[in-house]
């Protein structure tokens, strides 16, 4: 294999990006690592235990946040399909997708709420709000674009449900609901 190689000495690293000082005793039957941490290191481990417990208060909002996300994605879902019968779950539908909007922004995932603008988007298309919807499709396409390489299903959305927005006008000009 082509590169270039070097020995590092494992010990010199650990002792200068942790400061920490160690003792190898491989005296017994298993290896063991001793950290031993000098004593003017104590005041900024408070500082350690404090933000590892910021930290973790973060990912349990962060784990919390995903799986509320999860529930509503479900609950969308099923009032979205149900929403091209019944004008009420096309509603409930965008009530959902409305959560789900605000849970994304907390969450700071701009592919996810451009996701869940297209939810609503769906849910406006089911409400034959078409106008409303046809905005929002056109807006999340030009962001679709620009995060293709990050995320190419974003832009296989904003397709499909464009797709969806043509024939759902079309049969409602049809059938004289415009």
């Amino acid at each position: 294999m082509k590169g270039i190689y070097f020995h590092v000495n494992i010990e010199d690293i650990l002792q200068k990006a942790f400061c920490l000082m160690f003792h190898i005793d491989e005296s017994g039957d298993h290896s063991q690592i001793r950290y031993i941490l000098p004593e003017d290191d104590l005041y900024q481990l408070y500082y350690d235990k404090r933000g590892n417990k910021l930290f973790e208060i973060s990912c349990l909002e962060r784990r919390e946040l995903d799986h509320a996300m999860a529930w509503f994605s479900t609950l969308g879902g099923a009032f979205s399909a149900l929403g091209d019968t019944f004008e009420y779950c096309a509603i409930m539908a965008g009530k959902i997708s409305q959560q789900q909007f605000l849970l994304a922004l907390r969450l700071g995932d701009p592919n996810l709420v451009a996701r869940c603008k297209l939810y609503m988007a769906l849910s406006l298309i089911q409400q034959r709000k078409f106008s409303l919807a046809k905005k929002l499709i056109k807006s999340q396409c030009i962001i679709a674009k620009k995060e293709y390489e990050r995320d190419k299903r974003l832009l296989t959305m904003c397709h499909g449900i464009w797709t969806k927005w043509k024939y759902d006008k079309k049969q409602a000009k049809i059938n004289g609901l415009l």
